[in-house]
C-alpha cells in the first residue's frame, strides 16, 4: 500500500529541506521499521510506481506558510484525524457488543461470522488508535515522530518556541518550516 505523508522541516533553503527529510525518511524506513521504502517527489527519486508516477506532480518542498504548504498540512492532519475517528467509532461498537473478556480474549460463544472478524482486529484498531507513526498517521515531524492532533502541529509550526525560556534561543527560529512530501509504502 502508498500513501503520501507530509515530513515538517525547519531548514533555509529548498535543498536543506529535502536533505533534513531524506535523513527523516531514511530513519523511517530503516530495516522496514516503519515504512518499507520512499520516493520523494524529485524527478530523480519517482519510478513508475511511486512518486509522481504513482500520483502526478506534487512539489518536492515548499514553504508551511504558503498556499500549497499549507493545503498539504491540512490534508495530512485531517487524513490522521479521519484515521483515528474511524478506529475509534470500530472500538466504541465493539466496546458496546461484546464483553471486556471477549475482547481481550477476541472470542465469543455467542459470535457470527462478522463478529469473529471483528474480534479478531479489536486490538489492531486499538493500535491504529494510538499509532505515533505509521499508516495512520500522516505527517511527521523533523525527529521522525507523527503528528497527531492540532496542537503538536502547532507546536511544529511555531517551531517548539514553547521549549525555550526569554533568555535561551531556539536554534531553529531563523529557519522557515518546510513540507516535503514522500509516497511511502507500507
Amino acid at each position: 500500500m502508498h500513501q503520501i505523508i507530509r515530513v515538517l522541516v525547519f531548514a533555509n533553503d529548498k535543498e536543506e529541506a529535502l536533505s533534513n527529510a531524506g535523513e527523516v525518511l531514511d530513519n523511517l524506513c530503516e530495516n522496514n521499521r516503519v515504512f518499507d521504502y520512499y520516493s520523494l517527489f524529485t524527478d530523480e527519486d519517482s519510478t513508475e510506481v511511486s512518486g509522481k508516477g504513482r500520483w502526478g506532480d506534487l512539489p518536492e518542498a515548499v514553504l508551511a506558510d504558503s498556499k500549497e504548504g499549507k493545503k498539504l498540512i491540512e490534508d495530512g492532519i485531517n487524513y490522521t484525524k479521519k484515521e483515528f475517528i474511524d478506529n475509534l467509532k470500530k472500538i466504541k461498537r465493539m466496546i458496546k457488543k461484546f464483553s471486556m473478556e471477549d475482547l481481550f480474549n477476541e472470542r465469543s460463544n455467542k459470535s457470527t461470522k462478522n463478529d469473529k472478524f471483528d474480534l479478531s482486529m479489536f486490538k489492531h484498531w486499538l493500535y491504529l488508535a494510538g499509532m505515533y507513526q505509521g499508516t495512520a498517521i500522516w505527517l511527521y515531524d523533523q525527529d521522525g515522530d507523527g503528528i497527531k492532533d492540532a496542537g503538536y502541529l502547532k507546536d511544529v509550526l511555531d517551531k517548539w518556541e514553547c521549549n525555550y525560556d526569554k533568555n535561551e534561543k531556539n536554534p531553529d527560529i531563523d529557519k522557515d518550516v518546510w513540507v516535503v512530501p514522500a509516497d511511502v509504502h507500507c
